[in-house]
């Protein structure tokens, strides 16, 4: 019975490519790199933690009470509770909507859990200050061939040289999660790169290869953080 239930909490944050024991292992990523009818439909209709933009997350929130809550399953019980704000990478005095904290009601008899989960617009990196647009081209400068503090320069970004530092060692650990993921997508292009972060840029670069900002297409895709 814990099993069966810890099962069906799984399925919520549902990510094409690795479907839950509920849904059929037939279930694939097409040939042509775009999702099934069926792939679609589920993520349209499950609960989501990136939305493309502000205006698709305000579209999600009318049909909020259709979805389970990921913590309790309860349905009719998701009601949104506050807004998100951030650092404006481009203000350093300013502030930024991210995006939707959702809270589950247990007041009453509702049956909600009383938790909360965030819902964040995709170029958003939860936790982080900097954009994933910002981090993509900092990463582009690394794979032309540019030092670290090269990149910085020559992006002129105001934050400190030590920040980007601690960003490539993040990156750098938690690359075996992100190739695992694109590597079930395709298969790491040829390349002559030593470092296997860069490795790993373009590999992403390669499976998100029409789409301007990678970093943010993998949180959309795979619902899941770029960075953890």
């Amino acid at each position: 019975m814990w099993v069966k239930c810890r099962q069906r909490r799984a399925s919520f944050f549902y990510s094409p490519t690795e479907p839950s024991c509920a849904v059929s292992s037939a279930v694939r990523k097409s040939s042509t790199g775009l999702l099934t009818i069926w792939q679609q439909d589920r993520m349209l209709n499950g609960l989501r933690r990136f939305v493309r933009d502000l205006k698709e997350l305000a579209e999600y929130l009318r049909r909020l009470k259709q979805l389970g809550c990921p913590e309790c399953e309860a349905t009719e019980t998701l009601n949104c509770h506050s807004k998100l704000y951030g650092n404006d990478p481009a203000d350093r005095a300013g502030r930024c909507l991210r995006g939707q904290r959702i809270w589950c009601c247990d007041r009453g008899h509702r049956g909600g859990c009383g938790r909360t989960f965030s819902i964040v617009v995709a170029e958003v990196l939860p936790r982080h200050t900097l954009t994933a647009s910002l981090v993509w081209r900092w990463l582009m400068e690394l794979l032309a061939g540019h030092s670290l503090k090269a990149a910085v320069e020559k992006l002129s970004l105001f934050f400190a040289l030590e920040t980007f530092y601690r960003l490539r060692r993040k990156l750098s650990r938690g690359s075996d999660r992100l190739r695992t993921r694109l590597c079930r997508q395709q298969e790491p292009p040829p390349s002559t790169q030593g470092d296997p972060l860069l490795q790993t840029v373009a590999h992403l670069k390669s499976v998100f290869s029409d789409k301007p900002c990678p970093p943010a297409e993998f949180q959309l895709y795979f619902q899941h953080p770029f960075l953890e």
